[in-house]
């Protein structure tokens, strides 16, 4: 309960402590805001937390410039690393395509000799007939010239399956041959020597 509310205050007495009231506020607001000690203090309070948010973000500003130019030379490693095994993969992506193709080559060679092998066996078979048939005629006594004929059907049939057997060989020879390189390529694939050491 305030004094001035007290029913044993006259009228007077509070109409004495209201112009008091007043005058102390006129006499706060008349002072010059530099003498005001609560006013100075919280001036001075709200410019050090400026500053101190100033120096804290200022520093933090500083710690990140120098984690990005730290880390500029990692990237640019990167980079080139980064580059590097694009250029790898493409290079290795040819080889494979190359590959690829030898093996592909070498596949049709070998389906070619294969064949060609049949057919081979066939003539020899065809030569060991017509000597047959020969064998036949002389055991028969048949005149000379059928024998003859015989003989000579065998020696031109052999001597064709011959031909085609040096050409099957040399062809398997390039066969094998690129198989063995391509078999090279293939050891040395899976031990490769990388120029990305540390991934």
């Amino acid at each position: 309960m305030k004094v001035l509310d007290n029913p044993k205050h006259t009228s007077d007495e509070k109409l004495h402590w209201e112009i008091e009231k007043l005058k102390a506020e006129v006499d706060t607001h008349k002072r010059s805001h530099y003498k005001n000690p609560s006013l100075i203090i919280t001036a001075l309070l709200g410019i050090l937390g400026i500053w101190l948010q100033y120096k804290s973000s200022n520093r933090e500003y500083q710690l990140a410039e120098i984690k990005k130019e730290q880390a500029e030379p990692d990237i640019a490693n990167l980079e080139v690393k980064r580059t590097q095994v694009t250029l790898d993969i493409t290079n290795l992506n040819k080889k494979r395509a190359e590959t690829d193709q030898l093996l592909a080559q070498a596949q049709q060679d070998l389906n070619t000799t294969l064949q060609q092998r049949k057919l081979e066996e066939q003539k020899i078979a065809d030569a060991f007939n017509s000597l047959t048939k020969a064998q036949a005629a002389l055991a028969k006594g048949q005149s000379s010239t059928a024998v003859v004929a015989a003989v000579k059907d065998a020696t031109a049939l052999i001597k064709d399956a011959s031909q085609t057997n040096q050409v099957n060989a040399q062809k398997s020879r390039a066969t094998l041959k690129r198989i063995e390189r391509l078999r090279k390529e293939v050891t040395s694939k899976k031990n490769p020597k990388s120029k990305l050491n540390g991934f």
